[in-house]
């Protein structure tokens, strides 16, 4: 075993959701990359967090993890279990945005990459690159409440791009700085579109 390769957990009432450790892997140790590689024959080309899959709230989604590796052995076979986020996404509560889905792909950055979806049992041959992807974790509450000083370190951290900070949390972020005007601006314009329909005008 190479995993596990969680996703994020779910935002809380009182906090952001864990990083890369969902409830049902928060159990479980994951193997140093060094030890897989000298016990296994692949290499892993990448293993981190992946940005913008939490889901944006009050409260933000735990991002997903990302393991990508490299096969060498020839008629090499690759099971993978519990992958069924790559259909379903965790939603948000009380205004949270879902999570991002699960991806398990052969070969990503190929000309023809093949999307594995929920299989189970791959068959690779030596030079094929395998990358799974965790889901994000849904977000709790509104993304417009959210403190912009949070959302600033989020995309210090690497958690929340600048694109997403402004598009889902209204938060506008320049030269690694807090614009506090465009921010209330933004955020002015974002709660504006979603605010509800308290009356309708049926005309004469």
């Amino acid at each position: 075993s190479i995993g596990p390769v969680g996703g994020g957990a779910g935002g809380m009432p009182f906090g952001d959701g864990v990083e890369g450790s969902g409830a049902n892997v928060a159990f479980l140790r994951n193997t140093p990359v060094e030890i897989n590689e000298a016990e296994v024959p692949i290499r892993i080309t990448r293993y981190c967090l992946v940005p913008d899959s939490g889901g944006a709230g009050k409260y933000r989604g735990g991002s997903g993890l990302m393991m990508e590796f490299q096969v060498f052995a020839p008629d090499t076979t690759v099971t993978a279990r519990n992958r069924d986020r790559t259909h379903f996404a965790s939603w948000g509560v009380l205004g949270g945005r879902a999570g991002s889905n699960a991806i398990f792909v052969k070969n990503p950055d190929s000309a023809a990459p093949e999307m594995l979806g929920n299989s189970d049992v791959i068959r690779c041959q030596a030079g094929d690159v395998i990358r799974l992807t965790g889901a994000g974790g849904g977000g709790y509450g509104s993304p417009l409440d959210r403190d912009p000083q949070l959302v600033l370190s989020d995309v210090k951290s690497g958690y929340v791009s600048s694109a997403r900070a402004e598009q889902d949390y209204g938060v506008v972020v320049r030269y690694g700085e807090l614009d506090v005007e465009a921010t209330q601006s933004k955020r002015d314009e974002l709660a504006a579109v979603a605010a509800p329909i308290t009356h309708f005008d049926f005309g004469p």
